[in-house]
């Protein structure tokens, strides 16, 4: 199930203080990953076909019971599971990183970078602009 694939891996890297920046890293888990299922890069393991890897490499998967998982993580991916990025219409793909002690929004282009964007929410951001803002897109959303 993807819904709980992207849960587990917002479990794992985006279960943060910050609400706003927790939603917006739910956006970026989930459209990471879907890129690769639209772009395979014809990854297998013991005859298995993956699209992700379980390591820093792509993302971190917490492979726990969904009734176990945090319930604002599932609050997250509920809220936002309609969301997506566009640049123009490209369906764009979306990194994370820890990134640099730096001010909100400067290090903003096509990651998205924990460190300074935290500081975005703690400023009263809203997920999407975060997400606009460091990824250089336009948020969607499907009914």
């Amino acid at each position: 199930n993807f819904k709980d694939y992207v849960m587990r891996v917002v479990s794992r890297e985006w279960d943060v203080k910050q609400g706003q920046l927790r939603k917006a890293g739910a956006v970026a888990v989930k459209q990471y990953a879907w890129y690769y299922v639209l772009h395979y890069r014809g990854g297998t393991y013991n005859g298995a076909c993956f699209d992700v890897k379980d390591t820093t490499a792509d993302q971190l998967y917490a492979s726990k019971s969904i009734s176990g998982l945090p319930r604002s993580v599932k609050k997250a991916v509920d809220s936002t599971w309609s969301w997506s990025l566009m640049r123009g219409k490209t369906f764009p793909m979306t990194g994370y990183r820890r990134g640099s002690d730096v001010a909100c929004g400067s290090d903003a282009g096509y990651h998205l970078m924990v460190r300074s964007a935290r500081k975005c929410a703690t400023e009263g951001w809203s997920a999407e602009q975060i997400l606009e803002k460091y990824y250089s897109a336009t948020l969607t959303t499907q009914p």
